[in-house]
């Protein structure tokens, strides 16, 4: 439908100046203005694809042509989707207030009676409806499996499953699988067989291939080429075992299929594939419903969709249906091919979704519409991102890459990114000199009005460097930095961030930072179980879990806590293998022969553990009787075993009470909370968010016991990248260190980009993906996007089997030239194709800087041979040098790459002395090695010290802690009990009296946890000895009937929450629940009545079950807020789109947005009401929670209302005042006068 053919009563200008906001340019106009029919919009980065997306929805709601729920938007990200949700929402809540539309039309016709009442205005909070449904691309296609899947025989209580999970059951097979000798055959690693299987099942349901179709696909080729295998060369006789591996590996993926199926199991691969699957089936209900549902439909980062995607929203919306379908992408920023995104996808949504015209029913490709003014970039900044891209532009539908033809001629219709001063407000592009480029000359005296002046827009500046060594570059980028920050004023610092291609670089550039003195942020270096922590906290476990886990136990003996020596260690490993020899009258052989041929068994093996539980050195023996331990080295040992049996102890704990003991117990959470560098109100996020999936762990069908979780913990480091690391508190002023394709839409102020040297950006060519490695893709000739790709021609039939064979091979790349052979190589034209990625993901580097950008690299990294500079470092480099203006551009240092040159570092080693004091800077000594003269045969290798014998003093905060040791130790009384006898034997027997009388005395004094869960301070006001003794003696207390319901009931809430977009979904959701529960023991016809009777029934929640810690009175408190509420200065309520927004900005952003609004939180109650004393006490619950949210977000307490809901009694209990932190600390120490409660 053409707007024009309907009464409109706003311009976008009009809107724009209703919302104070600029008025949109002709380009962006006509996005917004564009009709109710298919487009697809080519955004170039920090043109305002989000702000001119959120524009549209506004005018077309404020036109009355949709209303919000009837808008569907869906993007990758949540932040994304959050972003997008609070601009429109916050828009509309804008003309509702100036009274240029009324509420009441933004109210979908269904829901206006419900939302009336017969009342003069709505009852129902408007944010509930005025909120388009925006979402992820993976969530829209689980809520279309949750709510179809019927139709296919999908049952609605599936488990999804995650990559871990797939890893378990995919490895169960293996070991299972009957054709072992195929697996041989094709020369295959047990080790790397599952991830193959994995990729190829995620790659057959991004393009909605089967097994079958695979296999036969596959036995075709290799029945074709085992006809000619015995001509075939070494190159070829491998690539052929690789076919025959992918075949296996294909049936394989067939049996994951029948395992998830037979067990009602689902991954995220088959909720694509199911949902498209639903979305073909013509006699399906889905097509119908969801475009009967949306009547505009928004598709974000189009570029980076796959085939099942861009399938599932061709059936649901396309085809010739003509329905307002608006696609925004930009194939420069196309850069996640490793997951399936293909760049010439974008360009084949004008022929997927075809306009279809009113009057005569013909259908036409889509309109194509671009946004060309970058308002991010400097303008040196956005020459140097023309320039990368530029090569793209060349290729036609004859010329170029065989990938590219098929794109050519919707490329070329793309224009170059300018700044806002080279468009006039007709639309027009200017020369640099104001003149329209396609004026006449006798034109060019027309005066014309720029969109922004000249000088408002920013020259940028641009500094670039080629160095020797990546030492030198890592101190350029740390100067670069510090001068950044020095030059601009203090209480306003630049934002600035490093990027570079691979995480191992961004390392060293920490290290560099941090010697500078310079404070920065490493992001997403590695995962959850990668940190060092974590990595603790799991050596723990595994010690717990296997007596035969000696290296675990090694790094704890080795590590920061007891720091056990080399010597002391190399006799308790000793002492191990005499153990093993008494348990079993063996010994075990030394020689090579007998440990190639034979593994003992699990009962013969030495078990450090075990010779640490049976430690009985006594330490006040004289030296010979200490059997070589050193003194120290016994008294460590003695004190790790006894904190082992400690542990042991603790076996009976569910997984997530073990391990906040083992953290306690160790103190690593006290170690981790000291970090000088620990930034954030939640120092210990890493460790919960460990044990929040311990928990999520349990509470599934895979089982509750250590050693599953410790094996899903195994799997998920193959798989999952070591699981996802707890978000930090942003750090403000501080440099962020981010991989490039973690920095896809962020920007800086202030851009650093490393590592631009060949074969490091863009990537060696041995790392350039294609089909025939052995890494389990689906082979390309099947994949939905074949057309994009380069392609193996593999079938070019010769006059001889011989030579058949050599051009199949050639083809392929597997071997070197081959004479007379002229066709296409698939292994160079994969090369070219991964450059060509590599080059767009430069592109999306340069692009996220504002006014500095610095591009860097170096010959040599480590130790390894040098290479000259990146491709595209040398075109910037050019640039510069041609630039008229060299205030722009500036060369900091150029080394000229020199073949034959040497790597300096390629004969030096590192050395560190261990054990090391983990409190002070490691001592790392160089030294250079001296190769020996083969002429002479007594002369060896030797080293040479290149570091000073008196090394300058190291960094340590050893006495700063000690002295805060004994300050701590004074005010305990602690130094009484050290003085007396300091000789060891009386030493020894005090420890031996005072552990005696801790055992015989009941009434000895109890101490309570150093971490409590809020909850726990309403029993510790209530009881406080029983507190303190189920600390010291944990008893696992009986599940009740009434805690499972409970349990259950929040859950429902949970979900309900997340519903929040309109009434009757609720009902329908409560519904749902309540036929699940055939013997009614969830009684939820009342608790749906209570809730929609609450206060917060028609307004959406802000958030959801909220993690909340803080420390009081020594004690860190933990908890989780079922609910929260918010509503802003203007009483307007906010959604969680909001909430996900704001928590991605920085932290003081965010505190500041926070500050000026009021929050409700709600704690969700089954059971009855208490009364009197027995109430206050509950209260101090969400007392607890109050002032850890004021401390997370720095909330005002006056701007937070606690309340309890109880559903079974329909009743809202909302205290006016609640206890303040003097009167929770007093509770905490035990005092007998409690301070009176503050409001």
């Amino acid at each position: 439908m053409r707007l024009e053919e309907t009464t409109l009563k706003f311009t976008p200008a009009e809107i724009a100046q209703a919302l104070g906001e600029f008025t949109p340019t002709p380009e962006q106009c006509a996005v917004i203005e564009a009709g109710l029919e298919p487009m697809l919009v080519v955004a170039g980065a920090g043109s305002g694809k989000t702000a001119t997306m959120a524009d549209r929805v506004v005018y077309l709601v404020a036109n009355g042509l949709v209303t919000p729920p009837e808008i569907l938007g869906v993007t990758f990200t949540r932040k994304a989707a959050g972003e997008l949700a609070e601009r429109v929402t916050e828009k509309l809540h804008k003309l509702v207030d100036k009274g240029l539309i009324q509420a009441e039309d933004l109210i979908p016709q269904e829901l206006r009676t419900l939302a009336y009442r017969n009342a003069e205005h709505p009852e129902m909070d408007l944010a509930s409806v005025v909120e388009p449904h925006i979402s992820t691309y993976h969530s829209y296609a689980h809520s279309l499996v949750s709510e179809y899947g019927l139709h296919m025989g999908l049952e609605p209580d599936s488990e999804l499953i995650g990559g871990a999970q797939s890893w378990q059951i995919i490895t169960r097979l293996i070991t299972e699988y009957q054709d072992g000798a195929a697996l041989i055959q094709a020369d295959v690693t047990a080790s790397t067989l599952p991830g193959q299987v994995l990729k190829l099942s995620q790659d057959m349901a991004e393009h909605l291939r089967t097994p079958d179709q695979v296999i036969e696909w596959l036995t075709a080729e290799i029945s074709r080429a085992e006809q000619w295998e015995h001509e075939m060369s070494k190159g070829g006789q491998g690539l052929l075992n690789t076919l025959r591996l992918r075949r296996e590996t294909a049936k394989l993926a067939a049996q994951y299929q029948q395992v998830k199926q037979a067990e009602g199991l689902m991954d995220h691969g088959d909720l694509l594939r199911y949902a498209a699957q639903l979305a073909s089936a013509e006699n399906s209900p889905v097509r119908s419903r969801e475009r009967e549902k949306y009547k505009v439909v928004l598709l974000d980062e189009f570029q980076d969709t796959s085939h099942a995607q861009l399938t599932l929203f061709t059936d649901l919306f396309g085809g010739g249906t003509g329905h307002a379908v608006t696609a925004v992408g930009d194939p420069n920023q196309s850069i996640y091919g490793f997951r399936g995104a293909s760049a010439g996808q974008l360009f084949q949504f004008p022929q997927k979704f075809p306009a279809v015209d009113p009057h005569t029913g013909r259908a036409r490709p889509a309109a194509l519409k671009q946004l060309t003014i970058a308002w991010r970039n400097g303008r040196s900044i956005l020459e140097v991102a023309n320039t990368l891209v530029r090569p793209f532009a060349r290729y036609t539908e004859t010329t170029g890459p065989r990938w590219h033809q098929g794109t050519g001629r919707l490329r070329r219709q793309l224009k170059e990114l300018i700044t806002a001063d080279r468009m006039d407000t007709r639309g027009r592009v200017l020369t640099e000199e104001g003149v329209p480029v396609t004026s006449s000359a006798e034109g060019c005296s027309t005066p014309v009005q720029r969109i922004a002046p000249v000088d408002a827009v920013a020259d940028g500046r641009v500094t670039y460097g080629f160095f020797a060594t990546e030492d030198q570059e890592a101190a350029a980028i740390v100067e670069y930095m510090r001068s950044a920050l020095e030059s601009a004023p203090a209480a306003d610092p630049p934002e600035c961030a490093v990027l570079a291609n691979t995480h191992s670089q961004l390392g060293k550039i920490a290290d560099a930072l941090r010697h500078g003195g310079i404070p920065y942020e490493l992001a997403g270096l590695s995962g959850l179980l990668h940190r060092p922590e974590v990595v603790e906290l799991l050596a723990y476990l595994r010690v717990l879990a296997d007596p035969q886990r000696s290296d675990e136990l090694l790094r704890i003996l080795g590590g920061a806590r007891f720091r056990i020596g080399p010597k002391d260690l190399y006799l308790l490993g000793r002492r191990a293998s005499g153990s093993a020899r008494k348990r079993t009258g063996k010994v075990i052989e030394a020689d090579e022969e007998t440990q190639s041929s034979l593994e003992p068994e699990l009962d013969e093996m030495p078990s450090l553990v075990e010779a640490l539980d049976r430690f009985d050195v006594d330490p006040t023996a004289e030296e010979p009787s200490r059997q070589g331990f050193s003194a120290s080295g016994i008294e460590r040992i003695a004190r790790a075993r006894d904190q082992f049996r400690t542990l042991r102890g603790l076996l009976h704990l569910d997984l997530g009470s073990l391990m906040q003991r083992i953290i306690s117990e160790t103190g690593l959470g006290v170690e981790v909370a000291a970090r000088p560098w620990e930034v954030g109100s939640h120092p210990t996020r890493q460790l919960d968010a460990l044990i929040d999936y311990a928990e999520t762990f349990a509470a599934s069908s895979s089982g509750q016991d250590l050693s599953g979780f410790l094996e899903w913990l195994s799997a998920a480091s193959h798989q999952e990248r070591g699981l996802e690391q707890a978000a930090a508190d942003p750090q403000p002023g501080a440099v962020q260190l981010l991989t490039v394709h973690g920095s896809k839409g962020l920007e800086w102020d202030v851009v650093a980009v490393a590592g631009l040297r060949r074969d490091r950006f863009p990537r060696p060519p041995g790392m350039a993906g294609r089909w025939t490695k052995k890494e389990g893709d689906l082979p390309w000739p099947l994949r939905g996007d074949a057309d994009s790709l380069p392609q193996w021609d593999c079938d070019q039939p010769q006059d001889t089997n011989k030579r058949t064979a050599q051009v199949w091979v050639r083809s392929a790349g597997e071997t070197g030239s081959l004479k007379g052979y002229e066709g296409p190589v698939y292994k160079e034209d994969c090369r070219e194709f991964s450059e060509e990625e590599d080059r767009r993901l430069a592109y999306v580097a340069m692009t996220r800087a504002r006014a500095r950008l610095l591009c860097t690299g170096a010959c040599f990294y480590g130790a390894s041979g040098g290479q000259d500079a990146s491709p595209f470092l040398l075109e910037i480099r050019e640039l510069g040098q041609r630039t008229a203006s060299s205030r722009q551009f500036e060369e900091l240092a150029w080394h000229e790459y020199d073949p034959d040159a040497k790597n300096p570092l390629s004969d030096i080693t590192f050395s560190a002395a261990w054990p090391y004091d983990p409190l002070a800077e490691v001592d790392v000594r160089r030294h250079r090695l001296i190769k020996a003269d083969l002429s002479d045969p007594t002369s060896i290798d030797t080293y040479e010290d290149l570091d000073p014998a008196d090394p300058p003093r190291r960094i340590s905060r050893r006495p700063a802690l000690e002295q805060a040791a004994e300050l701590v130790a004074a005010e305990l009384g602690a130094a009484e009990l050290a003085a007396g006898d300091s000789h060891p034997w009386m030493q020894q027997a005090r420890l031996v009296i005072q552990r005696a009388e801790q055992w015989r005395s009941s009434a000895r004094a109890l101490q309570l946890p150093r971490q409590l869960s809020a909850s726990s301070i309403v029993q510790l006001k209530h009881d406080r000895t029983q507190v303190l003794e189920q600390a010291r003696r944990p008893i696992p207390q009986r599940p009740s009937s009434a805690a499972r319901r409970g349990t259950a009931i929040h859950a429902i809430i949970e979900q309900v929450l997340e519903v929040q977009a309109s009434l009757p979904d609720i009902d329908e959701l409560f519904s749902a629940h309540e036929a699940e529960d055939t013997e009614g023991t969830l009684e939820l016809e009342r608790v749906r009545a209570s809730y929609q009777n609450s206060p917060w029934a028609a307004q959406p929640a802000f958030a959801v079950e909220i993690p909340l810690e803080t420390t009081i009175a020594g004690t860190t408190l933990r908890g989780r807020i079922d609910a929260v509420f918010a509503t802003d200065a203007q009483g307007a309520a906010l959604s969680h789109h909001v909430f996900e927004t704001w928590t991605g900005l920085p932290r003081t952003e965010r505190d500041h947005r926070m500050a000026t609004c009021t929050f409700d939180l709600v704690d969700w109650k089954t059971g009855e009401v208490p009364r009197g004393p027995e109430l206050e006490e509950k209260e101090l619950q969400l007392a607890v929670y109050r002032i850890a949210f004021s401390r997370l977000y720095s909330v005002p307490l006056h701007h937070i209302r606690g309340h309890f809901v109880y559903l079974d009694r329909d009743t809202v209990h909302s205290p006016e005042t609640l206890a303040d932190v003097s009167t929770v600390e007093s509770i905490i120490r035990g005092d007998s006068v409690i301070p009176a409660s503050a409001g």
